[in-house]
């Protein structure tokens, strides 16, 4: 037995799939482990490709109290890679039972209720998974698109960009500058989307009394990250709001000309209409094109942020590519 298991692992290692098979049934014949040996069986078959042979494996698991989980989930990732939807929506519901707190299992049911528009059953299966940022920022989306309030998504995650606006564009309606400043100086650091310097800038503004004290809110949230362009992109369009023309130039000039993208040529342009006083530089002849959000999936752009990618169809793979915030993704092809 113990040296099957030595083979066994060399196998796996060297990804010799005929000798994972042979011994893994030779642990199970000496060490009488049927979960173990069933598995091992099981993630080989879907490595081959050979999808009803794992689900014989994984069926056997089923009937025992130990391997229930691991067959369940099992044949969940199969139902899902087959695109059998409501198989695998039965087996992750059977395996969130046996364990409410498995991260695997409510992501994967919470995108298959998503995927039908039932927002508020896929935030609600996410509630016990504390730990993971994805799933937290999932959960806020969906809390979001089921017309829950967005204090309570921003209260889940303050790290993405939708339940942002949307919290900031809440406070505002409720002239509460206080709180939508908050937003912004939790989040920029990380998430770095000017639009919401836009929206802070222009919601409910009226008069420049307002427009200069949301400036010197917004140089107090972003002074710590002036570093980046995208900071400096923000403040040169704060200073432009408050009709700060030496502002709003100086900060553009902070951007270097390699970096020019359209957002800021434009600026530059609105500025030269403003003021005769300040001297416009020459705009390159190309500039780098405006960021647009990405799937990660299709890697397909758009101009906005959608829960569902329209090329693709995948459920929240759209990120903004100035953002510093990244996941990690495990691919692995075992459970």
């Amino acid at each position: 037995g113990n040296k099957a298991l030595t083979k066994l692992t060399e196998s796996l290692v060297l990804g010799k799939k005929n000798e994972v098979e042979i011994n893994a049934r030779k642990i199970k014949k000496y060490l009488n482990n049927t979960i173990f040996s069933g598995y091992i069986l099981s993630q080989n078959a879907i490595m081959e490709g050979d999808f009803i042979k794992a689900k014989k494996y994984l069926n056997i698991l089923l009937k025992s109290p130990e391997g229930e989980f691991i067959g369940l989930k099992g044949l969940a990732l199969i139902s899902l890679k087959q695109k059998k939807d409501d198989d695998a929506r039965s087996f992750l519901e059977k395996a969130k039972k046996i364990q409410p707190n498995n991260s695997w299992v409510a992501d994967n049911l919470s995108l298959l209720f998503a995927s039908q528009e039932m927002w508020e059953d896929a935030a609600n299966v996410l509630k016990e998974i504390k730990n993971d940022l994805r799933i937290k920022d999932n959960r806020a989306s969906f809390l979001i698109q089921s017309g829950s309030s967005p204090i309570d998504a921003w209260k889940i995650s303050n790290n993405f960009i939708p339940v942002a606006l949307k919290a900031i564009n809440y406070y505002l309606n409720k002239e509460d500058e206080k709180n939508a400043f908050e937003i912004i100086r939790k989040s920029w650091k990380s998430l770095l989307y000017v639009k919401m310097i836009e929206l802070f800038m222009n919601k409910n503004n009226n008069s420049q009394k307002i427009s200069l004290r949301r400036f010197k809110l917004v140089l107090k949230a972003l002074k710590p990250s002036l570093t980046n362009d995208e900071t400096k992109l923000g403040m040169a369009m704060a200073s432009f709001k408050a009709s700060l023309w030496g502002e709003t130039k100086k900060y553009l000039d902070l951007i270097d000309r390699e970096n020019w993208d359209s957002r800021v040529v434009d600026l530059w342009k609105s500025l030269s209409l403003e003021t005769k006083r300040i001297e416009i530089p020459d705009i390159p002849e190309t500039v780098l094109s405006k960021p647009m959000w990405r799937c990660k999936s299709c890697l397909k752009q758009s101009d906005d942020w959608q829960i569902k990618c329209n090329n693709c169809g995948k459920i929240g793979t759209t990120f903004w590519p100035k953002s510093i915030k990244v996941y990690e993704i495990e691919n692995s092809v075992y459970l």
